[in-house]
């Protein structure tokens, strides 16, 4: 009897270090590897270097579809200033026409049991030549482009003054609305097995959003802009996924 209760204890102390297997990080990046430089300043990119992960490209595309660099660069203690630890932090402006993008790859890919969270800090300045906002999208690891499995838009709502969130799927933007010339934290939590997510961000969570497209695995993820002339600032990216275990 004493010999089945510690069998017993042995298994379910297995069970619990499987259900207890610590999150890996993937993507990570403070902004602090790159010494910042003016901003903005198209001829001397800082280009930032994540301390997980990569980022593998950054650029605008033109009318006629040829990729070239865009203002995207590590500044230092430039308003609005740093949102978390450190001095440092990115910003980006797309010029005009072009459309300036950043994508990045995680250090490995997620598998279609994991449970995903992605964190950063966000910033629309009132100053900004164009409100029109930011887009974020997560991508599989093997897509190209702009192609997404999820993705919101933080859009600029002049009437308002403020800005709204509109939800991939969606066509109507979201009715809370978020302050503009202020940090907030975003926070994604992504079931890749149930192909939903929620989004929290200034306090309020969106449940139960759904894919835009089927997948088994995620591994990339790409900031965009919304609008001609529009600056946002992020800070403190973290990509987490937490495997979910098969008891021992």
């Amino acid at each position: 009897m004493k010999s089945s209760i510690v069998c017993l204890l042995a298994v379910l102390s297995l069970l619990f270090v499987a259900l207890d297997a610590p999150a890996e990080t993937v993507f990570s990046d403070d902004f602090e590897n790159v010494t910042a430089r003016a901003w903005p300043d198209e001829n001397n990119y800082a280009d930032p270097v994540a301390q997980i992960g990569r980022w593998t490209s950054f650029l605008r595309l033109d009318g006629d579809g040829i990729a070239r660099p865009g203002i995207i660069q590590v500044v230092d203690n430039v308003t609005p200033g740093p949102a978390g630890s450190g001095s440092n932090y990115l910003a980006s402006q797309r010029v005009a026409q072009f459309d300036t993008r950043a994508f990045a790859d995680w250090a490995s890919a997620s598998s279609d049991a994991a449970v995903i969270t992605i964190d950063f800090d966000f910033y629309l300045s009132s100053t900004s030549p164009n409100l029109g906002g930011m887009g974020f999208a997560v991508q599989e690891p093997s897509v190209s482009g702009t192609t997404a499995a999820l993705g919101d838009n933080y859009r600029y709502i002049p009437i308002i003054n403020s800005f709204r969130m509109r939800l991939a799927g969606s066509t109507k933007d979201q009715t809370d609305n978020f302050a503009i010339d202020t940090w907030h934290h975003v926070r994604y939590e992504i079931n890749v097995a149930t192909g939903t997510y929620s989004l929290t961000i200034a306090n309020t969570t969106y449940k139960d959003l759904a894919f835009q497209v089927p997948v088994s695995s995620l591994g990339k993820m790409v900031f965009t802009h919304l609008s001609a002339g529009s600056t946002y600032f992020l800070d403190d990216i973290t990509v987490e996924y937490q495997p979910v275990s098969e008891p021992g």
